[in-house]
């Protein structure tokens, strides 16, 4: 905009003047005002002020403003581009630098509190045992190699394209700037700063949510990462407002001239004006720090402290830093005593600080070099000679007086010439001197101005002044001090100490006045002007004064209000000059910020396009699209003659019709039509059918053949809920067809079978026989789920999770897909229920083939048996984990009731026997009776025996086997969906002539599979069922009681080949009475962590809506229960959506802390440890809870202990089993008895754990080769013999590093976390109080033990008991817990939004790690999302400082 025409009051400047406190004149001129040249040696020696070219501009503005009054017409094009650019910067500096400086004035406070405020309410963190010098060293200069290329792989990178307009980039720079030089940091290292986030971040949006500046964090970093660490502003210094170097000089004014001061001043300071000094020392005032010798000092503040005292020793004696010395130059304030009692105290207190340990001597004898340059420039600034030739007194005193004019104050010193500008000024030479500075007699005449501000009533400005300054810091100092020369010639100085460092002011330059300030001090001097009164002038400092220091925008800026009229309108004189200095300042600021923009523009459509390539090359950026498959579906339009040669060339062989004439047999034959016309004319369909009909086998035949002869292609999947069901009845269906036995799965078969690691089918298979699971998952990829026309769910009466989502999808897929089928099979279901839900599908109810079962209870068996409790039968052993505990209603009247007609030892044994345990001597005898009895001759060809698990199943088979009936004769199967697929078909061989069979089974062999010449079945009455544990929060592997529903599959498999019979280890009263009807669907007793990432995974939508599509929903309550333990874990993030961590979590089939516990255990190589403490952790403890010789067991626990942590004390107890068992000759239960383990337990989690393998290995989380994998397969043998499975070591180096585990075990858990809280515990995620079991090895844990881990917590009594602790590290906690902001200015690592705070002692400590936390998360994120991809060359380098820093610390 143009300039203002309107003439100014006061005359102009010479446009050429700079800022000066001395004037001198070539020549004196008659004028009342004098135009003095500059002088630039004051400026040198006021390195308080701001750099003077901005000034001078200043000044040129000011003085040529009222000179221009010409038209735009009359500028040359020059000056009119010249003109133009100034208007626009003026517009950009009116509409923006108010709310910039604001903002960052906001910004830099908010900051300021966060440090004093977190780092008080931080746990100190000591990373100096963690990463020492050569780790941190590697970890920063790793980083610094790798920088450019991690912020454009990272995606942060932005083009300055991005951003809304030049205009705001501008504004958002500006911001950015004025904060990070209010945070102290240097300006050269700023502009670097600036040039980075230019480069790198330009096109970062403002986040609207936070009051954060534009960058902000990026800058710091950037400045924390290439700032040397002297530059960065010390974490110790809590202070608001820092002690700068230049800080040093706390006071310009000799205070034995002050004519007088707001406070008290010693007899010494109210000396008569002109007396000689004895010393230069009292120009200098003592800062306001106290030492105490004989306290002790906080080793935060060391530091600090010893700079303070040194600089105090300084002020008294540098001739003691100036002396040539053996140590250290500059250092010497503590060596020989001094004989003046002041310094000799100085420097015992210097010495006490430097011998404490925790001083750091190179950082304070570093700070203190560069702090005593600038303590001898002051020195000789205050007591140069008078002249550098070094002048003899009696040249001085030859020096003749000037001639002192009226107007000038012959107390103002005038130069000889620029060389000598500053030399003489702060020495006092001769009484008659009248400088305040103690500055010697002028050698040339000086003019001054004289200004008359008239009368003035009210509060007088220096009251206005001090009490405005008591109000900010009621120890300060205000000092005045008259130098006038005459009595109508009246000039004063004054000075403002304060006893704490305040924000330095803005430095304001005024004609004719000295102005100097820092943080502890501000001056203000009449020069060159002079008031007719003592008054005025003392008006005139205060004023000036005032305004420097309470700015309008400042708390108090109001108190000039008080001033009078006059005052306040010199006021507005001040402030129209500092708008118009500070306009100039912005204007700078804002030419160099455009400078910046414009040097880095060029960069950033390189980066751009370098940023596209990288993540082309490496996979980060927008996924490629998925190639387009062969979809079947695009050949299904039309009749494919080929199909039909291929069934008539397949039912034409000699095999094919001999097998034919079998399957006529089965009752579901006579059915065929009816189905596959059904079928034709409905896209669903239920068929209830009993066990023995066939319907697993023939539906899916007959679907098959009806296809392929009328040409049309097809794909079936038939669902199984065990993998040897899958298996068992793939190869029987094969072998109908007439085909080979291994040819099943390959091009020569039309069947196959897909299931976990065995899956046998090719792209053109039509029939396959899958698990549920498996076929869940397919729908994780659409494309593989579009080929399938028809799906048979089997066995949908169990209930699975997996067969309830399956339903739910398939129901909205149907709707999609009009050409796929659905058939639901169940030998017991609640058809009407099922057609309902699929909207009125027919049901076709067809019978079996089976004969009557006999049905006998426990009371049968007792009686028939004659069985008795023994003595010992009061059970030693507490088992904890039934589903149910024992009721007294169970042993009421009912029972008794139903026991008439049997024995009163039947009845005495019945009443008293507990049905919650399997009694193995009961089952030996009905066993034994059936095999002897003539009676029973007719029913011990084959018998089934139906146990919970495969712990029992294993207990059995030792007791049947330990028999002599049992040894010759028999042979003795085994059937769980752990043991390998060649184990378990033997299963269904008949035997030879003469030799009988008995089958020991879990609910596997209830449905799904049939084993022909089944004729007695034992069913103990319980199977094995994941449950949520609504106590512990947590899902567990219990015992229950089958339902009726299970007892009727059960018993009915005695009755496929004859008249058969089963013994129900149950009574009948409970049967009959407590029983339920159907199984609880897996939907509404587990928790529902595994379905909610599915329906993420299968992008279904919204979870609670979906899942309430269910046959059964579950309530709302756990399905948010099971999201907020997902984001807890970080499977989810804060608004429900999917992480890459929770796509490996949904292939684990495990609580997902325990799943996140063996990812990780993979990627930090230590599997074996992990997944056998999950296995103990799904199981149960193996140590064995006993009436009685709590001592002894108690003392066995405390041999195991390990690493301060229950988890390691039972993996060592489970380790030491393996040991004993796998070494030859020794006896594994004498161990076990003498340990108070159980070796049924033991083996349990042993199979668990082998289950476990087989799920990472398919997640691809664990690589085997072809020897690995025969090994794991001969691991999972029932052989007791069987070789155990060991973890290649390339994913166990760590098993043996506790630190490592128990760092494992809390990020795995977090934020299950426990901090101590006096003597007692508090747990991180709530705060509640909690306590330790007394079995617990932490429950008298040492004192260092400051944080636990946990997996579960249990209300007893009126405690809250937190079970399964392990101690973990301050450092592994802040490495990788939850989600952690580094809050660099403040030095303090926040976990979850202040759920946890760390504060850490130095900058390049908290970068260090902060670098190696980014990188670790982000490689573990690339290897959730890619499992089979090995680790790049920079990625392994990272995770080989991880491995040297956790090797380390488990050698300490």
């Amino acid at each position: 905009m143009p300039p203002s025409s309107k003439k100014k009051k006061k005359p102009a400047s010479n446009p050429a003047r700079g800022f000066a406190t001395v004037s001198m004149p070539s020549k004196p001129k008659p004028e009342a005002i004098s135009t003095p040249s500059s002088v630039t040696e004051e400026s040198k020696a006021t390195p308080e002020t701001e750099p003077q070219p901005e000034r001078t501009a200043a000044r040129t503005t000011d003085a040529t403003a009222p000179q221009t009054t010409s038209s735009l017409q009359d500028y040359t094009p020059e000056e009119l581009e010249k003109h133009l650019e100034e208007a626009e910067l003026q517009i950009l500096v009116d509409k923006y630098a108010v709310k910039c400086k604001n903002d960052a004035a906001r910004q830099a406070t908010k900051l300021d509190n966060e440090r004093r405020v977190f780092r008080q309410q931080s746990v100190t963190l000591s990373l100096l045992e963690w990463l020492p010098t050569d780790i941190q060293d590697s970890i920063l200069e790793l980083a610094g190699t790798e920088e450019h290329d991690y912020l454009i792989a990272s995606g942060r990178i932005t083009s300055s394209k991005q951003a809304s307009s030049e205009e705001d980039l501008y504004n958002k720079l500006w911001t950015l700037k004025e904060t990070l030089l209010k945070l102290n940091f240097p300006e050269n290292r700023v502009e670097d700063a600036l040039k980075h986030v230019l480069q790198y971040f330009a096109g970062n949006s403002t986040n609207a949510g936070r009051d954060v500046v534009w960058n902000l964090d990026e800058a710091i970093e950037w400045l924390a990462t290439h700032s040397d660490k002297n530059e960065l502003p010390s974490y110790i210094q809590t202070n608001s407002r820092q002690v700068k170097d230049t800080d040093s000089v706390t006071s310009w004014m000799t205070e034995s001239k002050a004519s007088g001061t707001s406070t008290p001043v010693s007899s010494q300071n109210r000396s008569k004006q002109g007396k000689k000094k004895d010393d230069w020392k009292a120009a200098k005032v003592a800062p306001p720090i106290a030492y105490d010798s004989d306290s002790s000092v906080d080793p935060d503040i060391m530091v600090p402290e010893w700079l303070e005292l040194q600089t105090q020793l300084y002020s008294l004696e540098p001739d003691l830093f100036d002396r040539p010395g053996k140590g250290k130059k500059g250092r010497g304030g503590a060596g020989n005593l001094s004989d003046d009692p002041e310094t000799s105290k100085l420097q015992r207190k210097i010495a006490k600080i430097e011998r404490d340990v925790l001083f750091e001597r190179r950082e304070a004898e570093y700070i203190w070099e560069q702090k005593l340059d600038e303590l001898r420039k002051d020195a000789s600034f205050i007591r140069r000679p008078v002249d550098r030739k070094k002048k003899s007194p009696t040249d001085a005193a030859e020096q003749p007086k000037p001639e002192i004019d009226e107007e000038l104050d012959p107390a103002l010193l005038a130069i000889d010439g620029m060389e000598d500008a500053l030399g003489d000024l702060f020495q006092g030479e001769g009484e008659d001197s009248g400088s305040i500075l103690g500055i010697p007699p002028p050698e040339t005449q000086t003019s001054f101005t004289l200004r008359d501000f008239g009368k003035s009533t009210g509060l007088s400005p220096r009251r206005v002044l001090e009490e405005t300054c008591k109000s900010r810091d009621s120890s300060c100092v205000v000092v005045y001090q008259d130098f006038s020369s005459s009595s109508h010639s009246n000039r004063k100085a004054l000075e403002v100490r304060w006893s704490k460092p305040q924000e330095a002011p803005f430095p304001l330059a005024v004609e004719s006045i000295t102005h100097k300030s820092n943080s502890l001090a501000t001056f203000v001097s009449m020069d060159a002007l002079a008031t007719p009164n003592s008054q005025q002038a003392e008006g005139y400092v205060s004023t000036l004064a005032l305004f420097i220091l309470f700015p309008q925008n400042s708390k108090e800026g109001k108190a000039y209000l008080r001033l009078p009229a006059v005052w306040r309108e010199l006021w507005t004189e001040f402030a129209t000059l500092q708008k118009t200095q500070q306009d100039e300042i912005d204007k700078t600021t804002i030419k160099e910020l455009k400078r910046l923009i414009q040097e880095n523009q060029g960069t950033f459509e390189d980066d751009v396009v370098l940023s596209d390539n990288f993540r082309k090359r490496n996979g980060v950026g927008s996924k490629p699209g998925t190639p387009m498959k062969g979809s079947a579906r695009d050949n299904f339009a039309g009749i494919d003659d080929r199909l039909k040669d291929a069934w008539m060339a397949k039912s034409s062989t000699p095999s094919y019709h001999r097998m034919m004439q079998g399957r006529m047999n089965l009752p579901i034959w006579g059915f065929k039509d009816e189905i596959l016309s059904t079928l034709d004319d409905h896209r669903a369909l239920i068929i209830c059918s009993e066990t023995g009909s066939g319907k697993s086998t023939q539906i899916p035949s007959f679907i098959l053949e009806h296809e392929m002869i009328q040409g049309r292609p097809c794909k079936i999947y038939v669902t199984e809920p065990r993998r040897i069901s899958a298996i068992s009845l793939a190869r029987r269906v094969s072998e109908e067809l007439g085909e080979s036995k291994n040819d099943v799965g390959t091009n020569r078969s039309l069947i196959g079978f897909a299931v976990r690691l065995e899956s046998k089918f090719t792209q053109s298979t039509p029939l396959i026989y899958a698990t549920t699971g498996v076929v869940v998952r397919m729908l994780e990829r659409p494309d593989d789920f579009q080929d399938i026309t028809h799906v048979v769910l089997d066995e949908v009466h169990e209930r699975t999770i997996d067969s309830d989502f399956l339903l739910i999808v398939l129901r909205r897929l149907m709707e999609k897909r009009p050409d796929l089928k659905l058939i639901l099979m169940s030998a017991t279901l609640d058809a009407q229920r099922f057609s309902n839900y699929l909207g009125g599908v027919p049901v076709l109810n067809i019978p079996g083939r089976t004969f009557p079962v006999e049905m006998k209870y426990l009371e049968d068996a007792v009686e028939m048996t004659n069985y008795r409790l023994s003595e010992d039968a009061q059970h030693t052993v507490l088992e904890d984990d039934m589903d149910d505990p024992p009721t007294d209603a169970d042993t009421t009247g009912g029972l008794q009731a139903s026991l008439d007609g049997y024995s009163r030892q039947t009845k005495e044994t019945v009443i008293n026997i507990d049905e919650y345990r399997l009694d193995y001597d009961l089952i030996k005898r009905l066993l034994l009776k059936i095999a002897t009895a003539p009676e029973m001759a007719h029913y011990s060809k084959a018998i089934l025996i139906f146990m919970p698990g495969l712990a029992e199943i294993r207990r059995l088979n030792d007791e049947i086997l330990s028999e002599p009936m049992f040894q010759r004769g028999w042979i003795v199967h085994t059937l769980h969906s752990s043991i390998a697929s060649e184990d378990q078909e033997k299963a269904f061989n008949v035997p030879p002539e003469g030799t009988r069979k008995i089958v020991i089974a879990t609910n596997i062999a209830e449905t799904g599979i049939t084993i022909p010449d089944i004729t007695a079945v034992v069913d103990a009455g319980k199977e094995k069922i994941m449950r949520f544990d609504e106590r512990r929060q947590l899902s567990r592997l219990v015992e229950s009681f089958i339902s009726r529903a299970n007892a009727k599959q059960r018993r009915g498999r005695a009755g496929r080949v004859q008249n058969g019979i089963c013994f129900h280890l149950f009574t009948k009263h409970r049967h009959e009475k407590l029983l339920s009807e159907q199984q609880t669907p897996e939907l509404l007793r587990l928790s529902l962590q595994d379905l909610v990432l599915r329906v993420k995974i299968c992008k279904l939508g919204e979870v609670e809506q979906t899942l309430l599509e269910a046959l059964d929903p579950p309530s709302s309550k756990n399905i948010r229960r099971a999201i907020d333990s997902l984001k807890e874990v970080k499977a989810l993030t804060s608004n429900e959506s999917l992480t890459s961590l929770g796509t490996q979590l949904a292939k684990l089939p495990l609580d997902v802390f325990l799943g996140k516990m063996i990812i990780h255990g993979a990627f930090f190589r230590c599997l074996d440890a992990t997944v056998s403490i999950a296995a103990i952790l799904s199981s149960k403890s193996p140590f064995v809870n006993t009436i009685g010789s709590n001592s002894q067991r108690d003392g066995a626990r405390a041999s195991f202990r390990r690493g301060d942590s229950d988890l390691l004390t039972v993996y060592n107890a489970y380790c030491s089993w393996r040991r004993t068992r796998s070494t030859p000759g020794s006896n594994e239960y004498a161990f076990c008895r003498k340990n108070f383990l159980s070796a049924q337990t033991l083996l349990a989690i042993e199979d668990i754990k082998m289950q476990l393998v087989v799920s990472i290995a398919d997640a691809g989380l664990l690589t085997l080769d072809a020897s690995q994998k025969a090994a794991l397969n001969r691991a999972r043998s029932n052989s007791r013999n069987r070789q155990f499975f060991i973890i290649p070591e390339d994913f166990d180096i760590n098993s043996n590093n506790d630190v490592v585990i128990n760092s494992v075990i809390a990020w795995s858990f977090y934020p299950k976390l426990l901090t101590r809280e006096g003597k007692g515990w508090r747990n991180v995620g709530n705060n509640q109080t909690v306590t330790l079991p007394a079995v617990s090895v932490n429950k008298r844990a040492d004192s260092s033990v400051k944080w636990l881990s946990y997996y579960s917590i249990m209300a007893r009594a009126r405690n809250l008991n937190a079970h399964d602790t392990s101690a973990v590290d301050d450092f592994a906690i802040a490495l990788l817990c939850g989600d952690a902001e580094f809050k660099m200015y403040s030095g303090v690592v926040s976990i979850d939004a202040n759920r946890i705070r760390f504060a850490v002692r130095d900058w390049k400590s908290m970068l260090a790690l902060k670098i190696l936390n980014s990188r670790l998360r982000e490689i573990l994120s690339n290897t959730f999302r890619n499992p089979h991809r090995p680790l790049s060359y920079k990625h392994q380098q990272w995770i080989d400082i991880w491995q040297q820093i956790f090797a380390q610390a488990g050698k300490r």
